[in-house]
């Protein structure tokens, strides 16, 4: 028996064992779609045989559509939902076992030399269509579907570590057989299950094994695939020009071998990266193009993901109107293909809106609601930045007790799967909180700190935020022109990174230093001015504190009816945005104007 014929008899084999594992399982699927699928696993089978026995020639045509159809029943959950996804995956596996099977009945591997070329040309196709199929419902769509079946972190880690030893079983009976690319698809496959515990480490040797595997083999596809991995682990790690450069590998690797979708799949990496560095004009540009091309291939998972990422940009750039039609429409496209991780990340967004626009309550039943359905998926990633975003709102209502020790419990998760611009973002949270207590000592370290790693990882906007607090902290210690200074340097770095709230915050922070030092005409300019640019992108608690600085400084001008006017609409905002210590500084001041008259 030839090696061949044994890596063809291997898959098999293997393919068989699953079917019988899976049928024994299946519960609530439709009886239709079982059969569908079983029938289609068993018409695979055999082609397995006939090629075998008169179609030598294909043998590596059986083995890849054996090894697609196994991978699919592996990832179609038995006792899962029936939903429009699944039924998707099963007619696309059948249609293309059907044109196989219809190619082996009408064209034998005999005949003239004319024929023979177009059946290897027909071959060549299927084993890229093959490819294809591998890629868009095995590698990117299915892999997270199975971890959907878990309801705690712990049955997940459980389940990660039962795969990756099916995995490597895998791997053995694959190298017993010598079959070198079977054997490379397993150990890329327990580097994705390592990379979605945030085992980046062990995830980063596993793909760049498979990865020089698949060079071997001139697998060019795998290749790619590989590549596309280990942007998202050094994506996952805050390692972002190490990703772009990975993911701009990746895309070429994908456009020689004429595959769009992969391409795209590059394109949308590339978008989100970007928008996570706060580059959100090509961010935007990127994201588009790869929503565009998703559309066309009718993959509305990746083009959601496009919409979410583009509602996020809106939400960063506080067009929170825009941002919440954005993220609610991914939301719906999410929840139709039953996409839960989807969905979880739509709702943290939306929470994260109602945070910056005052809405505490909203936002933390939101957050919550979104932390839930995080932890039903087993991401542990997601879970911890809904928590920190709990702190966030606990914060902004000045509850720092309670705020407290939900950053630091997300800052220790952070660190403990190695994710550093959320470390990072910890750090510069729980340094403001220091800073908001007159604890400037141990402020200012915290706020270096997670400045370094901003500048670290790329992210201009986190490092600008830093520089901000920092300049703040000067002001808090009457270091007025020194904190000048370092706020019109953060000021610019966000005029770069496109954040106009970091701009206008800034401004109000540099006018408040005026007012300090009785410089009220530039004071009163430099407000107006951040007044202005927080109506124009409707930042509600900059416009109370504008009103409410240049309250002041009309008193101080014995201006008493403009002072009067603005401190009064100050207030009003101020109960609106429920902060009750400035609706009672507001009160003060209006007590202390002379009575009207």
């Amino acid at each position: 028996m030839s090696a061949n014929v044994s890596i063809t008899n291997a898959h098999r084999s293997s393919l068989n064992v699953s079917l019988q594992l899976w049928k024994r399982k299946a519960g609530v699927l439709r009886e239709s779609v079982k059969e569908k699928l079983e029938q289609t696993a068993w018409q695979v089978l055999g082609i397995s045989d006939e090629i075998e026995a008169r179609q030598t020639d294909c043998q590596e045509l059986a083995s890849r559509l054996a090894w697609v159809t196994e991978q699919i029943i592996d990832r179609i959950l038995p006792n899962g939902t029936d939903d429009a996804a699944v039924q998707k995956v099963i007619d696309a596996l059948a249609i293309m076992t059907s044109q196989i099977q219809d190619f082996l009945a009408q064209q034998p591997s005999t005949g003239a030399d004319v024929l023979r070329t177009r059946r290897a040309e027909t071959i060549t196709k299927f084993l890229k269509d093959i490819d294809e199929m591998r890629l868009q419902y095995v590698v990117s769509i299915l892999i997270p579907s199975k971890f959907a079946l878990h309801a705690s972190l712990k049955k997940q880690r459980d389940h990660t570590l039962r795969k990756c030893e099916l995995f490597n079983q895998a791997k053995s009976m694959f190298e017993a057989v010598s079959d070198r690319r079977g054997a490379a698809h397993c150990t890329e496959s327990v580097g994705e299950v390592l990379r979605l515990q945030d085992q980046h480490e062990k995830a980063a040797i596993m793909i760049g094994d498979a990865r020089s595997a698949f060079e071997d083999l001139d697998d060019r596809l795998g290749v790619a695939e590989c590549l596309r991995s280990l942007s998202s682990v050094w994506r996952s790690q805050g390692r972002y020009q190490e990703a772009v450069c990975m993911l701009e590998d990746a895309k070429l690797s994908f456009a020689a071998i004429d595959h769009r979708l992969g391409v795209a799949r590059c394109t949308q990496s590339v978008g989100d990266i970007m928008r996570m560095q706060s580059r959100h004009g090509p961010a935007i540009t990127m994201l588009e193009q790869a929503k565009a091309e998703f559309d066309a291939f009718g993959d509305r998972v990746g083009a959601a993901q496009c919409t979410r990422s583009l509602g996020n940009i809106l939400r960063l750039q506080c067009r929170y109107p825009e941002a919440v039609r954005m993220l609610q429409e991914a939301k719906a496209s999410f929840e139709a293909a039953d996409n839960r991780l989807g969905s979880a990340q739509c709702l943290r967004s939306l929470g994260n809106i109602l945070r910056m626009q005052s809405r505490g309550q909203e936002a933390m039943t939101m957050l919550e609601e979104a932390r839930a359905a995080y932890v039903g998926v087993g991401d542990r990633l997601g879970a911890t930045q809904c928590t920190r975003a709990i702190g966030l709102v606990l914060r902004s209502q000045y509850r720092y007790d309670e705020a407290t020790p939900l950053l630091e419990e997300a800052k220790a998760s952070f660190q403990a799967v190695g994710y550093r611009l959320g470390l990072a973002q910890c750090a510069q949270n729980l340094g403001d909180i220091m800073r908001m207590h007159s604890r400037h000592g141990d402020a200012v370290p915290m706020l270096e700190e997670a400045r370094r790693e901003f500048e670290a990882i790329g992210d201009v906007n986190g490092a600008a935020q830093c520089t901000r607090s920092l300049g703040n902290a000067l002001r808090m210690q009457g270091r007025y022109q020194e904190a000048i200074h370092v706020l019109e340097e953060a000021r610019a770095a966000f005029q770069t990174a496109d954040n106009r709230l970091g701009v206008a915050q800034c401004m109000w922070s540099i006018g408040l230093a005026l007012r300090l030092q009785e410089r009220y005409e530039e004071a009163v300019r430099m407000l107006e001015d951040a007044k202005a640019l927080s109506l124009e992108i409707g930042d509600r608690p900059g416009q109370a504190l504008c009103n409410d600085s240049l309250g002041v400084i009309f008193s101080a001008q014995q201006r008493y009816q403009e002072a009067r006017m603005l401190l009064t609409q100050a207030k009003e905002m101020y109960e609106e945005l429920r902060w009750p210590k400035q609706v009672d500084q507001c009160l003060k001041a209006l007590a202390a104007l002379p009575a009207e008259g």
